[in-house]
């Protein structure tokens, strides 16, 4: 059973974090109030107290919460740092994640975070890193490299030495070590995040990436989590963007949508080129979850459907996008739903498709595991997957009108995954037995 110390830290950590509310240095029995009444209202949509009126400590917490909000959720909305800020971030995250302050570190990362001007909530991220059972083995690494960098010796594992040792001598120790690899793994990680991100950050495409995640903040900080996470370390959304030529009108259709993600994304990038209500984000998702969550998150600014994607009907569309779908069904199914994409695909549009490479080797065996593992999870083990090789895919596509290219999309990635961009050519609609001829160029 949780104590009531865990359920107000994660429950304040996640009211800052949405609403942009420093809870902190409040005391415990008033942030418990705070969130009860801030939850009954947000479900029964009570006003929130008159900013004039006074009042105990749940009143000045409910104004102190009005007037920061829009100053925090901002700072939080574009909280992916500079490349020097990312790196300095998660480095010093490290080294908290190192000390002896168990129970402190969301205070100790927010005090630092705000001293320091770094990103509170990737230095929180990065001090808690580590699993909790890891904690007494790294105590006593930092036990016996204190006392080495002290004495030259480190203490015998024994009873005996362990009743002759003074408890001060182990705390001296422990902080002493704490200090020496807490710097070592700082540097460490800071250095290792510069280089990482130096090959990927681009600062337009980060912004852009912060902007679609921050959509998810009105679901909550899990939500975020998630999202930000996918569209940060996928490489499929920032190929996306570079590779087609988005329409300013129009019907863009993402079938099997989920979340919403690519969506979010799309309307941010589409938005920023000044893209208005000619052109229609359209989302067909089969899973009921999924859909409440990209409506939530996407709002008005895209129509998100709850169907089969192969029996609904399929819009006319500039450009389809099927992330991760096709391996998902037989290939006579595969072959049905691609008949009905051209004859939905406008001449001229795209097919956006992400799928495994089964000629990838090692990195295709570990798209199966992840596959399997998934479907095991979801109690779905029955499940099979039809997977390709890059050339069957493009040949699958060439058969039903689109001119294809594959391109590798694995970047920092385990996963032999391909980006496959294919063009609608002008040819008569077809049935799933009877392939239009293949295009010039296509093969």
């Amino acid at each position: 059973m949780l104590s009531l110390r865990t359920v107000v830290l994660e429950e304040v950590a996640d009211l800052e974090v949405r609403s942009g509310a420093r809870l902190f240095y409040l005391k415990p029995a008033t942030k418990l109030d705070i969130i009860a009444r801030l939850k009954v209202g947000a479900s029964m949509g009570a006003s929130r107290p008159n900013s004039n009126s006074r009042g105990g400590p749940v009143q000045r917490g409910m104004r102190l919460l009005a007037a920061v909000r829009a100053r925090l959720r901002d700072g939080l909305r574009a909280d992916w740092p500079a490349r020097w800020r990312l790196a300095a971030s998660i480095g010093v995250g490290v080294f908290v994640g190192c000390l002896p302050v168990l129970g402190s570190r969301l205070w100790l990362c927010a005090g630092l975070a705000s001293v320091l001007r770094l990103s509170r909530l990737k230095l929180y991220l990065a001090a808690n890193a580590s699993s909790p059972l890891l904690a007494p083995v790294m105590a006593f690494a930092e036990i016996q490299l204190g006392s080495y960098v002290q004495d030259g010796v480190v203490h015998p594992v024994s009873l005996t030495s362990l009743g002759q040792t003074s408890p001060w001598h182990f705390s001296g120790d422990l902080l002493v070590g704490s200090l020496v690899a807490g710097t070592a793994l700082a540097v460490f990680s800071a250095a290792a995040t510069w280089t990482f991100a130096r090959s990927w950050f681009d600062p337009r495409q980060e912004n852009l990436i912060a902007a679609a995640a921050a959509s998810y903040l009105r679901i909550g900080i899990q939500a975020w989590k998630t999202a930000n996470a996918k569209l940060r370390f996928d490489p499929v959304y920032r190929e996306s963007i570079r590779r087609v030529e988005w329409p300013s009108e129009g019907r863009v259709l993402d079938l099997g949508c989920g979340r919403g993600l690519m969506l979010s994304v799309l309307a941010r990038h589409l938005d920023g080129r000044g893209a208005g209500p000619a052109l229609q984000l359209h989302g067909i998702e089969y899973r009921p979850r999924m859909v409440r969550l990209a409506r939530r998150a996407l709002g008005g600014r895209a129509i998100v459907e709850q169907a089969d994607l192969m029996t609904c009907p399929l819009p006319q569309s500039r450009v389809a996008i099927l992330f991760d779908v096709l391996h998902c069904l037989p290939e006579s199914a595969q072959e049905r739903l691609l008949a009905r994409l051209q004859a939905s695909v406008e001449p001229g549009g795209y097919l956006l498709l992400r799928e495994a490479d089964a000629s990838g080797g090692a990195g295709f065996a570990a798209v199966h595991v992840c596959n399997r593992v998934v479907a095991l999870l979801q109690g779905r083990w029955e499940r099979r997957f039809h997977f390709r090789t890059a050339a069957g895919w493009v040949d699958l596509l060439s058969r039903f009108g689109f001119a294809a290219e594959a391109v590798p999309n694995g970047d920092a990635t385990p996963f032999a995954n391909v980006l496959i961009t294919a063009r609608r050519v002008a040819l008569p609609a077809c049935s799933a037995g009877e392939p239009p001829p293949v295009p010039r160029g296509s093969r």
